[in-house]
């Protein structure tokens, strides 16, 4: 289990650090990002770990954040709708989706593949990458439930998560798609 939290800590890290990375230039922006290292770096210090037992619901999860991502993508490349717009439809028609123990997660998982979704066509080449990063966001989301619940950012770093080991796979593997 401790595992599992270096390697949501990591992602925490490497999104603070990607966004230094982008707007380094004001020292107001290095400033704000260096305090929210030092934060998250006391937050993981308290956070309390729960045991978790995964269950069929889990891998609706995963398809619940696959879902969501493409979802997005797909309403935002082939339709001249905003990303920030199709996610917060989408996010609130996971509001309705039935109130059952297999679903219980169900919204929030929805919700979270909607950031996957936002992923510009830069670094989404296609339908292809996003469903990848959509099952890797997915799995990243069902090992990060006992951690930060109740924290926000955790959706759209499970996000960035899955999006970051995509395109690390696929730089890695030199895979075209």
């Amino acid at each position: 289990m401790r595992f599992t939290l270096y390697i949501f800590k990591g992602l925490h890290y490497a999104f603070i650090v990607a966004v230094l990375a982008e707007r380094s230039q004001s020292t107001y922006h290095l400033i704000a990002l260096i305090i929210a290292l030092f934060l998250i770096a006391y937050t993981y210090r308290h956070t309390p770990i729960k045991k978790v037992t995964y269950t069929f619901s889990d891998a609706l999860n995963v398809v619940f954040v696959l879902l969501g991502a493409l979802a997005t993508f797909a309403l935002s490349v082939e339709t001249s709708l905003n990303t920030v717009f199709v996610a917060s439809a989408l996010g609130l028609l996971g509001a309705f989706i039935p109130k059952h123990k297999l679903f219980k997660e169900a919204p929030a998982a929805l919700y979270c593949g909607t950031f996957i979704g936002m992923t510009s066509t830069l670094v989404a080449n296609g339908y292809l990458f996003i469903a990848f990063a959509g099952a890797l966001g997915g799995l990243v989301y069902i090992i990060a439930m006992p951690f930060l619940n109740g924290f926000g950012g955790k959706l759209g770093t499970i996000a960035f998560g899955g999006v970051a080991f995509a395109t690390l796979f696929i730089y890695l593997t030199n895979l075209v798609y």
